[in-house]
């Protein structure tokens, strides 16, 4: 063997035999029963209770309530709270796109069959906005604005039926027209 894999091994095998030693402790003077006696002096911390008052009825006691000043409210927190709630409101009035979903329902290079596909999605589903992309010589429509995938599951499962390419696709959609479909 190694030399120092029989090296480890003593050394395993005494840390091991340390480990498993009676701990002893500091023995300021011996019991009859041979325990340990320890001598400091533990009453500084026991509690001390006084005279037992006498219990008065609840109707007669007074109750007061306690006294806020203005001093004890932090202002400057609020107001330093109430800055940033601000910032954050001023700076979402702003955002009005947010990754979402669409449903792609048609691609191909027929004009008709996109339009018709559109138009399809107007009649029978007023609140899924369609939307149709032309890249030469393609045609693409996408119908909604979901906010999660879940929603656009819900819907795919009614397109896949009337448009066996139907597919969902994560895309920038509108924060408004999102909220509207139910």
């Amino acid at each position: 063997m190694n030399v120092t894999v029989k090296l480890a091994i003593v050394i395993f095998v005494g840390l091991s035999l340390l480990a498993c030693s009676k701990k002893t402790f500091p023995v300021v003077g011996k019991s009859p029963s041979h325990a340990p006696v320890f001598s400091e002096d533990l009453s500084v911390f026991r509690p001390k209770f006084g005279t037992v008052e006498k219990k008065t009825p609840v109707a007669e006691r007074k109750q007061e309530m306690p006294k806020y000043t203005s001093a004890d409210q932090p202002l400057h927190i609020n107001r330093r709270l109430d800055m940033i709630l601000d910032t954050i409101a001023t700076r979402n009035r702003y955002i009005k796109h947010v990754m979402g979903y669409r449903i792609q329902i048609y691609v191909g290079n027929n004009r008709q069959e996109a339009d018709a596909a559109k138009v399809y999605t107007y009649t029978n589903y007023p609140d899924l906005n369609p939307y149709t992309l032309f890249s030469s010589p393609t045609y693409r429509v996408k119908i909604g604005d979901f906010m999660t995938r879940l929603d656009a599951e819900r819907y795919f499962a009614m397109m896949k039926d009337i448009f066996p390419g139907a597919m969902i696709l994560p895309e920038k959609v509108e924060i408004k027209k999102g909220i509207l479909i139910k």
